[in-house]
């Protein structure tokens, strides 16, 4: 019985993991057309501290803005970590298409 039940949990756990995307496998390819909150998901799925989430979310940074952020925009916005600095000013870029437009 106790078998059954740990094999009905390592397949459930196989299926959860196979069928549901990431949040982040989930956001348009596309970074330009990224709202707040898509930024904001893939922040927590890049392992973003609350404290900088708060902080993007404050200055309603979008996937557009993301894409533009300086290492002047980061200090300005007291973000300082070289964790966050390199995620947020190389990785968007990698994963992003065309290059984004200044308006």
């Amino acid at each position: 019985m106790k078998l059954s039940l740990v094999a009905a949990f390592v397949v459930g756990v196989v299926l959860i993991f196979n069928v549901f995307p990431s949040p982040t496998e989930a956001l348009p390819a596309d970074v330009q057309m990224w709202g707040v909150g898509e930024v904001i998901i893939w922040l927590q799925d890049e392992g973003f501290g609350e404290d900088v989430i708060q902080v993007f979310h404050r200055n309603d940074i979008d996937g557009r803005k993301l894409l533009l952020l300086s290492v002047e925009d980061m200090q300005e916005m007291k973000v300082f970590s070289p964790f966050a600095l390199e995620k947020c000013l190389i990785i968007p870029s990698q994963i992003s298409s065309p290059e984004p437009t200044r308006n």
